[in-house]
């Protein structure tokens, strides 16, 4: 299980670092924060590893990681706004 979920966690780190390739007007900001929520998700398994074969730390570690990547998304959505204003 820590295994498989090591894998998932760094999938998901990796996508959340490829905002960094989109064409976005990103704040120095919202880089640290994007490196920072990226190094957290990998770090998810190590963090949880003594629960993660309990529902409740599988839970904990669904919860954890699709609220970072809800965080990426909220930091994409604003960049993409500053970057394509409405309109233009």
């Amino acid at each position: 299980m820590l295994e498989r979920l090591t894998a998932d966690a760094q999938r998901q780190a990796d996508m959340v670092s490829e905002i960094f390739l989109l064409p976005l007007q990103l704040t120095e900001i919202e880089r640290d924060r994007v490196a920072q929520i990226s190094a957290r998700i990998a770090g998810l398994p190590e963090v949880l590893g003594p629960w993660l074969d309990t529902p409740a730390g599988l839970k904990q570690y669904l919860h954890q990681s699709s609220t970072y990547v809800g965080e990426a998304h909220s930091i994409i959505r604003a960049a993409r706004e500053r970057s394509y204003p409405a309109g233009e």
